[in-house]
């Protein structure tokens, strides 16, 4: 009767502390190469009675080298050299939690561990497992496959070097904002020159289709 009552001890012990869970584990995403980013998403919900800060750390497993993957937690996406941060659930608050990736064209699999830990009870914690798997869609990009960017890095302005299939050209922040879009029928030469230094995405939609092409640009 002791040894029953010590387990069952336990096992309560580990019910008060366990106070995180996820709405979908694994979450698993198949890569789409005719979507910028690809999002892989669960919901994360504080069962307890009080509110809770917790620690978020992502751990990529596998990742291919030419995607760019960032964190999205309930308050903003972080930039993609953001690996841990804090934040903040009410009591019985749940909310939105998801990693996307940017293809950069390339099909591949990819896996990210994420775990979430109470700042102040490491007890209440969860492991979620983030999976991007290869794509079979047709929406696949079949233009511009021999297209590049030049100069880059560039510095005042970049310029594409075959711009006959293409309609709209953006330019994308590493957290997905526009920052520049251009009609490319009415220029060879897309000014760049009040970007601040750094990495962006550029993507090319196709004039009659809503296929795309993105390449990387780096700001110098």
């Amino acid at each position: 009767m002791k040894q029953f009552l010590t387990i069952l001890g336990l096992f309560l012990h580990l019910a008060v502390f366990s106070q995180i869970t996820l709405s979908t584990n694994p979450s698993i995403k198949t890569v789409d190469l005719a979507e910028f980013f690809n999002k892989a998403v669960t919901t994360v919900k504080n069962n307890s009675s009080a509110k809770a800060t917790y620690i978020w750390t992502v751990t990529p497993v596998t990742s291919p080298s030419p995607w760019i993957f960032q964190v999205c937690d309930i308050n903003l996406c972080y930039l993609p050299t953001t690996l841990s941060q804090e934040f903040d659930l009410e009591a019985g608050q749940e909310g939105d939690f998801y990693i996307q990736v940017s293809h950069n064209n390339f099909r591949g699999d990819g896996e990210y561990k994420v775990k979430f830990t109470n700042k102040n009870n490491a007890s209440d914690t969860i492991t979620g497992t983030f999976i991007f798997t290869s794509s079979t869609s047709t929406r696949d990009v079949s233009f511009g496959e021999n297209i590049k960017i030049q100069p880059n890095p560039a510095n005042n302005y970049f310029q594409i070097s075959d711009t006959k299939q293409i309609g709209k050209v953006q330019v994308l922040n590493l957290v997905g904002g526009i920052v520049k879009t251009y009609y490319a029928q009415n220029t060879d030469q897309f000014d760049i020159s009040d970007l601040p230094s750094g990495m962006y995405m550029v993507k090319m939609i196709h004039k009659n289709s809503n296929k795309v092409k993105t390449l990387r640009l780096r700001k110098s």
